[in-house]
């Protein structure tokens, strides 16, 4: 199994702080990981993101590795769908 990051956007210490303070604004920016895990010789696309401001791109990669370890665990029972997404 290889995976490979094929996106990446992390908010700012200031925009974090702004939106700290920006109420329902704060939702509309957010730290994110796109990737592509090859199992089998097929891809399987794959993302986390968090809106909530306190929660950074760690806690985004940290779930992104929970997703593809999941993905993977069932892509290999052959019950998987070919995406797997969480939000």
């Amino acid at each position: 199994m290889t995976l490979t990051i094929t996106g990446y956007t992390e908010r700012g210490l200031a925009m974090r702080s702004v939106s700290l303070v920006a109420g329902p604004l704060a939702f509309a920016l957010k730290d994110e990981i796109k990737a592509v895990a090859m199992v089998n010789e097929k891809q399987l696309p794959l993302e986390s993101y968090y809106r909530i401001p306190f929660l950074g791109i760690e806690t985004a990669a940290t779930k992104l590795g929970e997703i593809t370890f999941d993905a993977v665990a069932q892509k290999l029972d052959r019950s998987s769908p070919d995406e797997a997404r969480i939000r």
